[in-house]
């Protein structure tokens, strides 16, 4: 659906109204917005046209509407700027740049806000950097008049979201970091990240969304090496962190703990006794019960193969980039949390059509997975790393 919205020129003077789509669930759904936007930029140039309007009948060049589409989503009531490491302010999108997207001043930090007045999703934060890196990459190519401020413009946006998932909470950010407990020197950071807009932050223990965030450092930090671009960051070391709480931390021990990769397995069930993952965990809960399923048919099924697709794609990463030998005891020997999860994802698929065997149990009842067909393969692990490397443990028995 199109969407118009007010332009002005430097001087905030003369104004125009301008096309462009309306997007729905904020940072989300932009990033997903410039996927398609991404492939026709990539793929016939940033003059390549597009149409918006609700009829279709006006077009308008990839490259003026990606800024557009950026303009209008980072101008809306939830977004913030953080000015020199200082918390949070009032700094709205034209504070900080021009109609044209040159800066007005410096920032560190680009901020969705939830109901709160406080960020509270590392995955959407993370999701939109890697597309702003993206676009910056595009218009890095050149090609228009406008590319070189363009590239600016998406890099320090990008620059800006990233850097608030890896800030402290206490100053406005989403990391939750402390000393390992097995090993002082390391240290272990949960990446917050809730879909609820009334939450605490610190309620955020969503697994799939944590890991969103550790895979899209990596994929930032490849990104990034290879335009050749200083953004000042350590993304290894983050990554490492972000594993290491998983695989080294104590875990949620009380209220309050970030959780490890072992606090997000259910007990076990079926005829086969699987475990299988929680969607999320309240680590703000006072009572014993702070892991959950969604409840909402195979989505709890569907989440536990999207978390082994993520700890694939980053265990990988870590692989090529020299420091997978670190977690090949907590995370990839056969009686540890993942080895667990990944022979629930292996019996879904060598008993495709027993439901019995692979359901989860919530609310009071199961939960199974989506059936698949004879002979398919499964959904999870798509690349096969997983299930090589744990391919000498045992297969749960009917």
């Amino acid at each position: 659906m199109a969407k118009s919205f007010e332009r002005c020129d430097d001087g905030r003077q003369r104004c125009e109204r301008v096309a462009a789509y309306d997007v729905p669930d904020y940072w989300h759904g932009l990033a997903q917005c410039l996927r398609g936007l991404r492939d026709r930029w990539s793929r016939d140039g940033p003059d390549a046209p597009v149409p918006v309007g609700a009829a279709g009948d006006t077009e308008v060049g990839v490259a003026t509407l990606v800024r557009r589409q950026v303009m209008l989503e980072m101008a809306t009531g939830p977004v913030r700027f953080a000015a020199q490491g200082r918390p949070v302010t009032d700094l709205r999108l034209d504070d900080i740049f021009d109609a044209r997207g040159t800066p007005r001043r410096g920032f560190d930090r680009a901020v969705l806000l939830n109901d709160r007045g406080v960020a509270y999703n590392a995955m959407g934060q993370s999701g939109l950097a890697y597309f702003l890196y993206q676009m910056a990459a595009l218009a890095d190519r050149g090609g228009y008049p406008q590319a070189a401020t363009d590239t600016a413009f998406y890099r320090a946006l990008a620059h800006g979201a990233i850097a608030t998932v890896l800030t402290p909470v206490a100053e406005g950010g989403l990391a939750a970091s402390h000393p390992c407990e097995d090993d002082a020197a390391r240290r272990c950071t949960w990446y917050h990240s809730i879909t609820r807009r009334d939450q605490p932050t610190e309620a955020g223990a969503t697994l799939n969304q944590h890991l969103h965030a550790v895979r899209d450092l990596g994929l930032i930090a490849d990104l990034v090496r290879k335009q050749r671009w200083n953004e000042g960051i350590d993304f290894n070391r983050a990554i490492a962190e972000g594993l290491d709480q998983l695989a080294f931390s104590a875990g949620s021990t009380r209220p309050g703990a970030m959780p490890n990769l072992r606090d997000f397995l259910s007990p076990p069930a079926g005829q086969a006794r699987v475990r299988w993952a929680y969607y999320g965990l309240n680590p703000t809960a006072a009572d014993g019960r702070r892991a959950y399923f969604l409840g909402f048919g195979g989505k709890d099924c569907n989440y536990h193969l999207h978390v082994l697709d993520l700890l694939s794609q980053i265990l990988q990463r870590a692989e090529a980039q020299g420091f997978l030998a670190r977690y090949e005891t907590p995370l990839l020997a056969c009686d540890s949390a993942l080895g667990e999860m990944q022979r629930a994802a292996r019996l879904r698929s060598t008993h495709a059509t027993d439901s019995r065997l692979w359901s989860t149990p919530t609310a009071g009842r199961d939960y199974a997975c989506p059936r698949l067909s004879a002979g398919a393969a499964p959904d999870d692990d798509n690349d096969g790393f997983l299930e090589k490397r744990l391919a000498a443990c045992p297969t749960p028995q009917r």
